[in-house]
């Protein structure tokens, strides 16, 4: 697999200086230049020849040399470089099948070391080279990037074609294991949640960690988790947290593989309704606002078996598990989009408690809610299209960009625990307004919550 670069430097980082550098690289296998946006069909057949080949730069707003070098000759520049970014994305929606992971970097004029006037930008575009082969174009064909030539080939080899398929369907698999396998055994009953956070699902970026244990100890130590054990497996790094806690039970673990993808386990607070009698000992819920109310409406409502799951902390844990992995992939200099998906184990009769006012009308209107499914898995499914993307285009910035990702997966999420995000909505409040609110909220509930040993004060 290909991981050419003729920055040697990640897209992200790039400026319009690092551009002069394609006065000497020709088109070819992993290089096109483009002097103006084609239409959307022409863009996708040239994203999806670099994704079924070795990957490659595309670049609008560059033309190549008259001359048979082909190197880039003009950095002319585009118009509208956002509405171009659009149109690149719609092209890959509607004329890509499967649909192509691309990363893009606009590259704004002007700068008197390439020529791109004040006026213009260029807008770059990195394919890795894919392992959901093959990308079918929406004229039906598969494209292929060939030797040293600017445009790309229609594929015609059936056993290349057969080849690319059965890669496709052999990296699923893997990714399918890996959910399955990831998390450490257990033996346990308790409900618990693995988090799955991978920049790279399916492999097609070739990411390969250089960390070393002690960079992994230190990134690790300098959170607010209090992680005290640490060691190392073939492929990965682990860290739980033992302090005062049963080290044969199940305990909050990191596990960071080599491919910068981190699985982190949560158990979840949970007690136990042994009988009639136990719905009225409030020591569980201690704190809370309106955890005394919540355990009334399960006395009325006849409810004395099952297992109460405090969900009021997984918001600020969500926070800082995302930071956490930011900080590690920062280390290993790992960058992209990072997916998210999660997979709960022992959840069947597990009755979430949220300490909100409106989860406790929502429980006098619709009833306690009672999953009876033991394990589950959100977004469903374990295709790579059916991962939780990370939302990176909100405007806040560093830690807040993070706890508000953390809210929204949380919120998503809450289908699987039996409850609608509205639950959390007062009467009459817009989703806008009740995100505005939560924003403020959830700290304060979790400075409600019973202390655990799992946080530092």
């Amino acid at each position: 697999m290909s991981n050419y670069n003729p920055f040697k430097k990640p897209i992200s980082k790039l400026e319009a200086k690092d551009l002069a550098v394609l006065k000497d690289v020709p088109e070819g296998w992993y290089i096109e230049y483009k002097g103006s946006l084609p239409k959307n069909d022409k863009i996708a057949k040239s994203i999806t020849s670099f994704a079924n080949t070795l990957g490659g730069w595309l670049f609008y707003g560059v033309k190549e040399k008259e001359s048979d070098s082909r190197e880039a000759g003009e950095f002319c520049g585009i118009d509208n470089p956002e509405e171009a970014e659009v149109h690149v994305r719609e092209a890959i929606v509607y004329y890509s099948n499967p649909e192509v992971f691309f990363e893009t970097k606009i590259i704004y004029g002007g700068c008197d070391e390439i020529g791109l006037p004040d006026n213009k930008a260029v807008l770059v575009i990195y394919i890795p080279q894919s392992n959901s082969l093959p990308h079918i174009h929406g004229s039906g064909r598969v494209y292929r990037r060939i030797s040293d030539s600017s445009e790309p080939m229609v594929e015609k080899d059936r056993s290349r074609l057969d080849a690319m398929w059965e890669q496709k369907r052999s990296n699923y698999e893997k990714l399918k294991e890996f959910l399955n396998t990831a998390p450490l055994q257990s033996s346990a009953e308790s409900p618990i949640l693995h988090l799955f956070l991978m920049t790279d699902p399916l492999g097609t970026r070739g990411h390969s960690s250089s960390m070393s244990f002690d960079v992994f100890n230190e990134v690790i130590k300098s959170t607010p988790f209090v992680f005290d054990n640490f060691y190392s497996g073939s492929n990965r790094f682990i860290a739980r947290c033992t302090k005062g806690n049963d080290v044969n039970s199940d305990l909050l673990t990191w596990q960071y593989f080599a491919n910068g993808t981190s699985v982190v386990s949560i158990p979840l607070n949970m007690c136990n309704l042994c009988n009639k009698n136990y719905v009225t000992n409030k020591s569980f819920l201690e704190g809370y606002e309106w955890g005394g109310h919540f355990l009334n409406l399960l006395d009325t409502s006849g409810l004395n078996q099952g297992k109460i799951i405090d969900l009021n902390q997984l918001v600020m844990l969500f926070q800082h598990i995302l930071t956490i992995h930011s900080a590690l992939l920062l280390k290993d200099e790992i960058q992209g989009q990072l997916f998210i998906k999660v997979i709960s184990k022992n959840m069947n009769k597990a009755i979430p408690f949220i300490d909100f006012k409106s989860f406790i009308d929502f429980i006098l209107k619709c009833g306690v809610p009672l999953p009876l499914h033991d394990d589950w898995i959100f977004p469903e499914g374990k295709d790579i299209n059916l991962f939780y993307p990370y939302k990176d285009d909100l405007n806040f910035e560093g830690g807040m960009l993070d706890y508000v990702n953390a809210i929204i997966l949380f919120t998503s999420m809450m289908n699987c625990f039996g409850l609608p995000s509205s639950s959390l909505f007062k009467e009459g409040e817009t989703v806008k307004e009740a995100n505005t609110r939560l924003v403020q909220e959830f700290p304060e509930i979790f400075k409600r919550s019973p202390r655990t040993t799992i946080i530092n004060d």
